[in-house]
């Protein structure tokens, strides 16, 4: 695959997925502020006391918000509910799509094989996605697996091999024409 078609395909997927999140807020959710109090047993108290503060008004706003980690550390998606997953997955898939391969999103999509311990969560996790936003995160994933082929790269491919095998392809496969 050229990169003239991956850098195609990365911008009508930059573009999909501004339309299918279009509107999505996090309020009744976990923040990802929260999701580090959670991490950390923090009390209500102590999440006040620690400075911490969500200042994002939309998910958009966090795609160039430096102050903003999605990567590995405290807190971040394993800590997020259903309502902050759908929320921060957006900028997240952008901000990989725009500056390259992400620390940890390879892990906020995988999915545990049928069966396996921890699919069950995982799936409630992603419980509010729509057919939208579930095909744009899985058309994220069959790029993300491209791009590692186009650059000879194996970071985090076997992840997204695998993320696509146990769930994503099935997503791709069950709407006509989007695979």
């Amino acid at each position: 695959m050229s990169d003239p078609d991956l850098e195609r395909r990365k911008q009508e997927l930059i573009r999909e997925i501004h339309a299918a999140f279009d509107g999505v807020s996090r309020e009744g959710g976990k923040s990802w502020v929260d999701s580090i109090a959670v991490d950390l047993y923090w009390t209500e108290d102590v999440k006040r006391e620690s400075g911490l503060a969500d200042t994002d008004t939309c998910w958009q706003d966090l795609i160039d918000d430096e102050s903003w980690c999605d990567a590995f550390g405290t807190g971040g998606f394993a800590f997020l509910d259903a309502v902050g997953f759908r929320y921060y997955v957006a900028p997240a898939m952008i901000r990989d799509l725009r500056r390259g391969e992400s620390e940890s999103l390879h892990f906020a999509l995988g999915c545990p094989p049928l069966h396996a311990k921890g699919r069950k969560s995982t799936l409630q996790k992603w419980s509010l996605l729509s057919d939208a936003q579930r095909l744009c995160i899985a058309a994220f994933v069959r790029f993300a697996i491209d791009r590692a082929f186009a650059k000879d790269e194996d970071y985090q491919l076997d992840d997204y091999e695998k993320a696509w095998d146990n769930y994503w392809k099935s997503v791709a496969e069950a709407t006509p024409g989007s695979s």
